[in-house]
């Protein structure tokens, strides 16, 4: 005797057939989508089904006001990709008068808002809506998602077909571990949760990590403030790689960019050959490996300058090892007079400072988490198949996928941004 879910399953079959048949032969079958998520993964997810099918009905639920994710979100002084910028772009839409080489995070949301305005992708994006839960139901073959609308602080309910979730690693942020942290009676701030209103100058500022968030921030505010206390557990290499150092472009060469015939995509391919041609960098002991490590130790002594700084700051492990970043401006902000760098452990936060294991208490007026984000790879919310299993669960153990965007027993949904994101 057959059961509820073979009923529901048969009358959803049922149904497409009917559709099937009221159309002109080979017709796509109409498919639901929903999509977590409105940063690049999502953009570029919308760009091309619009660009590529009909009959489909795509909804893409975004937790912020604006489209284009993590460059939407971060605004902290220095926000910038260590990626060239023209080459953090799509191929097909190249952007020909970028400010610099490794450009501001202003700049590359307005490149992907400008996108999402030129292609029409907002209709399908519903701004301030938060996915909290997601189930797959086997009777009709669908996923059942639970969105929170962030404006009325209502739930709302939506199904579909197929379930993409680009919600991204780079905004899930976090505050740091430490005992005390919200005991703090200054001003506490993340990074990736920005609060412009905050008056810098005159201030001490505390800054914690020395992660890409850290490097940029540091010589950005430096110039401002009374003084900052920088908080450093670890080493890192800091250096651009030979060749693609920071420059801003002169308004000839944007103009070369747009008028020369390929002069963009030669000098886009020429990035893309030196970093390919770096392959040999994260091969322990290699030539290219050896002769990156001797270039970057020799840029961090002359930039620092300071035995002290240079015992403490250069690893003594292999280039490689972490991800690279070019840290424009970091080293020598370190070398300013007021600039104090106290390396090891913070033990705990009082009331007016950071405590750390060199036994000294350092009060601050401010306080910056530079501690980045919660870049493991498992939903923020419930995702649970037919079987029960739930996607956080199983992945908090060991993330596994096929081909980078498919989970085992996960029927109809793709993980959008399986990729490592960088070492580190």
């Amino acid at each position: 005797m057959a059961g509820p879910t073979s009923g529901k399953r048969k009358a959803r079959a049922d149904d497409d057939v009917k559709r099937r048949m009221g159309g002109p032969i080979h017709q796509e079958r109409h498919v639901k989508i929903i999509c977590v998520g409105a940063g690049a993964s999502g953009l570029l997810f919308a760009y091309k089904m619009q660009r590529h099918f009909e009959n489909f009905d795509l909804t893409i639920y975004e937790k912020n006001q604006e489209v284009s994710g993590t460059w939407w979100e971060n605004k902290y002084p220095g926000c910038a990709c260590d990626v060239p910028s023209h080459n953090y772009t799509w191929s097909f839409e190249p952007k020909l008068d970028w400010s610099a080489v490794y450009a501001g995070s202003g700049e590359i949301f307005e490149y992907f808002n400008s996108f999402a305005h030129k292609y029409r992708l907002h209709k399908y994006v519903k701004t301030r809506h938060q996915v909290s839960a997601s189930t797959w139901d086997e009777g009709d073959s669908r996923w059942h998602v639970t969105i929170k609308d962030l404006q009325s602080g209502t739930d709302i309910h939506d199904s579909c077909d197929i379930l993409i979730n680009a919600s991204g690693i780079l905004n899930n942020w976090r505050w740091p571990a430490i005992p005390g942290l919200h005991d703090y009676k200054g001003t506490l701030l993340h990074t990736a949760n920005w609060d412009s209103s905050v008056q810098l100058e005159g201030k001490h500022v505390g800054l914690i990590g020395n992660g890409s968030s850290g490097i940029q921030v540091l010589p950005n505010i430096q110039p401002k403030v009374k003084h900052v206390t920088t908080f450093i557990r670890e080493p890192t290499w800091v250096s651009p790689v030979q060749g693609l150092e920071q420059h801003v472009f002169t308004p000839q060469e944007r103009r070369d960019f747009a008028s020369k015939s390929g002069a963009l995509t030669e000098y886009r391919k020429g990035i893309e050959t030196g970093l390919n041609g770096q392959f040999g960098l994260f091969l322990k002991n290699s030539t290219v490996n050896n002769a990156t490590h001797e270039y970057f130790v020799e840029q961090m002594k002359q930039k620092l300058n300071d035995d002290r700084l240079i015992s403490k700051l250069i690893p003594d492990w292999s280039v490689g090892c972490r991800r690279l970043t070019p840290g424009v401006g970091y080293l020598e902000s370190l070398t300013k007079p007021n600039v104090t760098t106290v390396y090891g452990e913070i033990e705990k936060i009082t009331e007016r400072g950071c405590v750390c294991d060199d036994g000294n208490e350092y009060p601050i007026d401010i306080l910056i988490c530079a501690t980045g984000f919660d870049t493991t790879f498992k939903p923020r919310f419930p995702l649970i198949a037919g079987n029960g299993k739930n996607l956080q669960e199983e992945w908090a153990k060991e993330p596994r996928s096929y081909l980078g965007i498919a989970a085992a027993d996960f029927l109809s949904h793709d993980h959008g941004d399986c990729g490592t994101g960088g070492s580190g």
